[in-house]
């Protein structure tokens, strides 16, 4: 028994993974963090010596990537990857880091800004930021030939780092704009509405993102509850 680093309090146990006879089977530990709001938290782990890996701290390394899981959701928001540019494990890469390296820059950006007015960065929308950055980009590139670009850019190095904040600091810090503002959450009715059922109730990530799946559309907004069973639907051809 123990608490965490919020004096909430946790249990640990040790048990088995898989049958007695599989080759698989592992020793592991479960910290079981009771939370007052909600159902418990309980993570399990092969780290099963608790003097090496306290239970308090692997809690708090895995409360901190709920961190990297927002901000993958912002970048498939922002940059909108429901569209991919192919299907080969290169592109897939190269379109991921790109879009990492334009998450990192437009963060930069929004926080000078938001500094500049004196407002918390999280009052600004990423999503907006980003698309004015897009259209001023796109107007250089359009006006500004590439060999000049690149000759400001030498003109306008800097020698080191806390040099380029500053030169960012001052002129980001003055280019705020109302419409940067971000929305209010707004919840929804929290029900949820299904249009239609795919056909053969399954398919892959891939054929949705190609629009490839078939769906049999259902009449009404009706829940999961009162749908019953899905039409009839012809079995797939794999040939």
């Amino acid at each position: 028994m123990g608490t965490d680093s919020a004096g909430r309090p946790y249990r640990e146990d040790w048990g088995w993974l898989g049958q007695a006879e599989s080759p698989f089977r592992r020793r592991v530990r479960r910290v079981t963090l009771s939370e007052p709001t909600r159902d418990p938290l309980i993570l399990v782990t092969s780290l099963t010596d608790a003097d090496a890996y306290p239970a308090a701290e692997l809690l708090a390394l895995y409360r901190a990537r709920w961190g990297l899981e927002v901000m993958f959701q912002r970048v498939v928001q922002t940059f909108d990857l429901r569209h991919v540019i192919s299907g080969t494990p290169q592109a897939t890469v190269f379109q991921a880091m790109l879009c990492l390296l334009l998450y990192n820059i437009t963060m930069t950006v929004r926080d000078y800004v938001a500094e500049g007015v004196g407002q918390s960065s999280a009052t600004v929308s990423l999503s907006l930021v980003f698309e004015d950055v897009v259209r001023d980009m796109t107007a250089w590139f359009r006006v500004i030939p590439t060999g000049t670009t690149l000759e400001i850019l030498e003109l306008t190095r800097e020698c080191c780092p806390e040099s380029f904040r500053t030169w960012l600091r001052e002129r980001l810090g003055r280019v705020w704009k109302k419409s940067w503002t971000k929305s209010p959450t707004r919840r929804g009715p929290g029900k949820v509405v299904h249009r239609a059922y795919i056909c053969g109730g399954h398919t892959s990530v891939d054929k949705i993102l190609r629009g490839m799946h078939n769906e049999l559309p259902l009449q009404g907004s009706e829940s999961t509850k009162s749908m019953g069973q899905p039409p009839p639907c012809e079995a797939k051809n794999d040939g």
